[in-house]
């Protein structure tokens, strides 16, 4: 791979405020990381509400007594509206349908996430500033 098409790589990365991006071929193998310590705030992106793409029945996987809240979409998860706020939801954090769960950055969108159901969270599958990929399990809810 040529320097050039690495720069342009890192600032693929920068645009779209990715973590971590893996190219691979025959002959080489290249693994971009940077840290997003520091996730763009809501209030300083265009936030809006997110109806997931997939069907209300997909979007709540049931395991055994338990339920996975999966990723609407590819993107950014992060756990509250700035870096230095608290997170929207947390472990033993009891919700109303409507509430904003997280919110997930896609093309420099902030999508909040918002619950289909009133719930308890169990548990954050993913870290904040983590790439989520699509119908990825976010939260496990009681």
């Amino acid at each position: 791979m040529k320097v050039n098409e690495i720069k342009q790589l890192a600032e693929i990365m920068s645009t779209y405020h990715l973590s971590k991006v893996e190219i691979s071929d025959e002959k080489s193998h290249l693994c971009l990381e940077r840290n997003l310590s520091e996730p763009i705030s809501a209030k300083e992106a265009n936030v809006q509400h997110v109806k997931p793409y997939l069907k209300p029945d997909e979007t709540l996987l049931t395991v055994g007594e338990d339920k996975l809240i999966k990723s609407p979409m590819v993107g950014i998860f992060y756990a509250s509206e700035a870096p230095d706020a608290n997170p929207f939801v947390s472990v033993g954090s009891k919700f109303k349908k409507g509430d904003v769960l997280c919110i997930i950055e896609a093309m420099k969108m902030m999508n909040e996430i918002v619950a289909e159901e009133d719930g308890e969270l169990v548990e954050v599958l993913v870290d904040n500033g983590e790439l989520v990929e699509y119908n990825q399990p976010i939260f496990k809810l009681k």
